[in-house]
């Protein structure tokens, strides 16, 4: 009996992972359930992506991707606008990545940028859980 080798990347063991968070929450997000849920053995993930936080991170990347970006020569209100409207829906779309973001930003761009709104909503009185509210 002959067995196929599943095609593996990094591009789909993000894309698996953003699944699971989706289906099941920040607690189905295990390298042995990710491993289960594409079909191969949890070392080989690590071929692919360093740890967990590396996953997390490509996760968050991946999400914010959906926001869209400025469009040049466009006035700042409806950039403004349009990012906040496009973040939104990526938030309705994957609560529990964005909950990532919000509560364990990675060392990523994503993450930095987090952390400066983290920053500017604390600086004004909210406590964590309210700035993770205000942010969606």
């Amino acid at each position: 009996m002959s067995t196929r080798r599943t095609e593996l990347s990094r591009d789909r063991i993000v894309a698996t992972a953003l699944d699971l968070l989706d289906a099941e929450g920040e607690e189905a997000l295990s390298m042995r359930r990710l491993a289960d849920a594409l079909g191969v053995a949890p070392m080989s993930i690590y071929h692919y992506v360093s740890d967990k936080d590396d996953l997390r991170g490509a996760v968050i990347e991946r999400v914010l991707a959906e926001v869209r970006p400025p469009e040049p020569g466009e006035p700042w209100v409806a950039t403004a606008k349009r990012m906040a409207t496009s973040f939104r829906a990526a938030a309705l779309d994957h609560p529990a990545a964005i909950r990532l973001l919000l509560t364990r930003p990675p060392a990523t761009a994503a993450g930095s940028r987090w952390q400066d709104v983290r920053g500017a909503l604390r600086a004004d009185g909210l406590d964590e859980e309210e700035a993770l509210r205000a942010f969606r």
